[in-house]
């Protein structure tokens, strides 16, 4: 299997308020208190009036999350009550647009996978990838910076394995995606020779 990309993305939330604007001022916040954390993904999961099952959302910005909620338009007002949003920040490259659209592209698809197209916000990026792309995510608690576990079926973090593995052979005209759910821990080991 050849990987063309590998990203190591960190998902800091989730941000969790009474209405958009207080959801947008939590992120604002937070992105000023961690300003080596640039996020260029978020993930929106909410329920638009009348509907019993949930929305989800996944976009990209290089305006920052805040400043992209912001904007006229977004698919943000289109959610009546937010259960959760998640920001996105690489950690292992500075990415380039084609990242970060590469990245947004494949969450989009498998989250489409997951929940189906009708569930999703997004109108385009449904389809995955034409190029082979590795992605790790680790989500992480915005508030203690602790590994972050969600009981809630629901939640993004249930939908999108913590490994994926997506390879695309243009000459076979064929797709595979592997994944490993959820991540454990093997072992935690102080190393006393070890120095920061």
């Amino acid at each position: 299997m050849i990987t063309e990309k590998a990203y190591l993305i960190n998902w800091y939330g989730p941000f969790i308020a009474q209405d958009v604007k207080k959801t947008r001022e939590m992120i604002g916040e937070w992105e000023s208190e961690n300003p080596k954390e640039e996020c260029n993904l978020y993930l929106i999961w909410g329920k638009k009036p009348n509907k019993k099952k949930p929305s989800y959302y996944c976009g990209k910005t290089i305006q920052g999350v805040h400043e992209r909620f912001g904007n006229k338009g977004h698919h943000i007002n289109d959610v009546n009550r937010i259960n959760g949003i998640w920001i996105g920040c690489f950690c292992n490259i500075k990415p380039t647009e084609s990242d970060i659209l590469v990245a947004e592209n494949l969450y989009t698809a498998l989250l489409a996978d997951k929940v189906g197209r009708q569930e999703m916000l997004n109108k385009i990026n449904m389809d995955f990838p034409t190029k082979p792309v590795t992605i790790i995510s680790r989500w992480i608690n915005k508030d203690s910076m602790k590994p972050y576990h969600s009981r809630d079926e629901e939640a993004p973090i249930n939908k999108i394995d913590d490994v994926c593995l997506y390879n695309y052979d243009s000459e076979k005209h064929r797709l595979s995606l592997w994944g490993a759910t959820k991540l454990r821990k093997m072992w935690d080991v102080l190393d006393s020779n070890y120095e920061c």
